[in-house]
């Protein structure tokens, strides 16, 4: 891990981080675009801060220096119970390119740039910190964010092959969040997904009621019936009891289609048929998640 040895990149001199240099202790700038607003309480007078978004996204060199370094800048720091003058320690620190924070604690900073809307800030710290982190803390970056934070190409092979072998503790949405349709039934065939039939189910009954334009994938209900046809007809339904199987075939929108009655009826049916009589998809062992 990268937290097991220090580097040391001066703001004072390194030429990468001079927008640090520039920017004073009192937070006066010209500038500066991005508001935080802290109110000790109801009564008092709301002090807002003006934050300079070229300071947090201006270098790779200062995302550098912040993962490598064991310094816990965040310890105590609640995004939801925040004091003002911890926070604004914190800021001057990040403001002169001297803050550092240990690998641990990487998740926890970006929530904090999360709460406050920093998005530009927030898609530059996570573009250069995940290639540099274990694969734990991409996981929980990943499940922190994937809903503000586009995985880019270079860090989505990382992201995919660790939720593959951790799929029990990923959202179950995630899996056509990085995968598109035909990889995700590729894997499914393989038996390439930690994942027990009936979670199997629920994941592509899910999808197919709510999947969205980011996934590339039109809405059409006659493309949906398509879709969820293609993947359920992979699931094991001989594995499961029929009145599971019944109670979750019932929220399937596109229900009413022929093709997914037809399978509805094999999948209900499918214990009382011989090895032979199931559908060549369908055959195989009982997957169970690990």
């Amino acid at each position: 891990m990268y937290n097991s040895r220090m580097i040391n990149i001066n703001a004072e001199e390194n030429e990468k981080i001079k927008v640090f240099r520039e920017l004073d202790n009192e937070f006066r700038f010209n500038q500066g675009d991005l508001k935080i607003k802290f109110q000790d309480d109801p009564d008092s007078e709301p002090v807002v801060y003006s934050v300079h978004k070229d300071v947090m996204k201006a270098n790779s060199g200062y995302w550098k220096n912040l993962l490598e370094s064991e310094l816990d800048m965040t310890e105590g720091m609640d995004p939801f119970r925040f004091e003002r003058e911890p926070f604004r320690n914190l800021l001057e620190l990040l403001y002169k390119g001297k803050c550092a924070i240990y690998e641990a604690k990487i998740p926890e900073f970006l929530r904090l740039l999360d709460y406050f809307s920093f998005k530009e800030v927030l898609n530059t710290a996570y573009a250069q910190t995940l290639p540099h982190i274990s694969e734990s803390n991409v996981l929980k970056l990943f499940l922190q964010f994937n809903s503000s934070i586009l995985v880019n190409n270079a860090n989505k092979e990382k992201v995919r092959d660790y939720m593959l072998e951790n799929f029990g503790i990923v959202h179950k949405h995630t899996l056509f969040y990085l995968f598109r349709e035909e990889h995700v039934l590729d894997l499914i065939k393989n038996d390439r997904i930690n994942i027990n039939e009936k979670d199997l189910i629920d994941v592509l009954i899910r999808y197919s009621n709510n999947f969205h334009s980011h996934m590339e994938l039109p809405i059409d209900s006659e493309e949906r019936a398509k879709v969820l046809e293609r993947l359920l007809k992979y699931v094991r339904f001989q594995h499961i009891d029929a009145e599971y199987i019944k109670s979750h075939f019932t929220v399937i929108k596109v229900l009413h289609r022929p093709a997914i009655q037809a399978l509805k009826d094999i999948a209900v049916n499918a214990k009382t048929l011989s090895y032979q009589e199931l559908p060549t998809e369908m055959r195989g062992p009982k997957r169970e998640s690990y």
